[in-house]
Order: C-alpha cells, then structure tokens, then sequence
C-alpha cells in the first residue's frame, strides 16, 4: 500500500489558476507517517485537468480521482488553505482505506 501511495504521489503534480486560466504548479506535503515527500501537481483549468486526469476546478477546490492497483483514490485541495485530503478505497470490496491529509503551496512559494 505504502508502495503505491509513493508511486502515486510521485507521479502527482499540479497547476492551478482557475480565475486566469493560467496553468502552474502547486508543491503538496502528505502527511505520510513521518515519510517527507513533496508531491508536485499540475492543474490545466483550460483543460479541467490535474497531472492529465480529467477535474472539478472551481474558486474554491480543485478535486480529481485517480485508479491505480485494483483501488480508486480521490483527491481535493482547497484553495484558500492549501488543505489537500486523499480518500482511496478498494474497488472490488469497497474498503475504504485509510485517509491521509496533507497541505499544498505555490511551486514558487517552496524553498
């Protein structure tokens, strides 16, 4: 599970600017147990697209869902606080799996 957790939060990145229409990166932090890892997000709002798959971009949230391994992920970060959460469950039983939370920032805002 952690694996996967990894591997996606690797691949994730994010652009944002819904009210220009301008794409950038937003530099996220899961709160993964004591495992630092920055996890880059892309957001096309042209597009409605984070890291390519297709999203919900308004004002105020920016969500998007994401399968991988038999699970599906479901990803929002709100844009006035940065607050991002991460709800996965298993597709075939429906279990959820355990929600992870985390805070998201401008790229141009990381050191």
């Amino acid at each position: 599970m952690q694996q996967a957790w990894l591997g996606i939060l690797l691949l994730a990145s994010l652009t944002v600017n819904a009210q220009s229409s301008t794409r950038f990166t937003l530099v996220c932090h899961p709160d993964r147990g004591g495992i630092a890892l920055d996890t880059y997000l892309y957001v096309d709002p042209d597009n409605s697209t984070v890291n390519g798959d297709p999203a919900t971009i308004t004002d105020g949230e920016i969500t998007w869902r994401r399968e991988n391994s038999g699970s599906e992920f479901r990803y929002s970060v709100n844009r006035k606080t940065g607050a991002m959460s991460i709800l996965g469950f298993n597709i075939k039983t429906g279990k959820a799996l355990p929600e992870d939370n985390g805070t998201c920032i401008s790229a141009t805002e990381h050191n």
